[in-house]
């Protein structure tokens, strides 16, 4: 989870200002992030992202009314594309106060160069607090000369991309399975588990 918790933290920032969503965005049971560095483009998230067999994670969530395994979350990443090498999946279950939430991860190198991906699916069970916040209930939309961010859909689907021209990277989440949230703790707990109690630990347990 080496993109993770500097994502985190530059959005959790930048997250004040014009939100993405014309209205409240819909609570999604799953989120399936890709993210990179060094990428002459963001056509290799969605490149891996066309691996991820959507449909099949949207019947996995109808089928678990409780979190799913992560266990049952790791057949669900992709393959390394041609010309890349996979790392070993990870995973892990989460329960911290009202939130309990499990994902997946898997990272991915460009074979003699420098690009790297990394992709998580996050089964957040509909909560809106934990580390995906900022990707998707905290989402905004910019457009400078270093970069971009904004709502878009996938295969249907309502997503969020952004980039970063500066050093290559980019980002792209995809929600699925929508239903409306379950009541969840003052935002303020939010911040005490993406600073000091999910997110930093996360990339810490899985960075090689």
């Amino acid at each position: 989870m080496r993109h993770l918790t500097g994502i985190l933290i530059s959005l959790a920032v930048a997250s004040a200002l014009v939100p993405s969503w014309a209205q409240e965005p819909a609570a999604a049971r799953m989120i399936v992030l890709a993210s990179g560095n060094d990428m002459a483009s963001n056509d290799i998230l969605y490149q891996y992202m066309d691996t991820v067999d959507l449909g099949a994670l949207e019947a996995l969530a109808a089928a678990h009314g409780e979190v799913i395994p992560f266990q049952d979350l790791i057949p669900h990443l992709p393959d390394a594309l041609p010309g890349w090498s996979a790392g070993d999946p990870d995973g892990m279950m989460m329960s911290m106060g009202e939130v309990s939430y499990s994902l997946a991860t898997r990272d991915y190198e460009k074979d003699g160069a420098e690009d790297d991906v990394e992709v998580i699916i996050w089964d957040t069970l509909n909560q809106q607090m934990g580390p995906w916040y900022v990707f998707w209930y905290g989402a905004y939309s910019f457009e400078t000369s270093e970069g971009y961010a904004r709502t878009t859909t996938y295969k249907g689907r309502p997503a969020w991309e952004q980039r970063d021209y500066s050093d290559n990277s980019g980002t792209l989440v995809v929600g699925l399975d929508f239903a409306q949230p379950v009541p969840e703790a003052a935002v303020a707990s939010f911040a005490g588990i993406l600073v000091g109690g999910a997110a930093i630990p996360l990339r810490r347990k899985f960075a090689r």
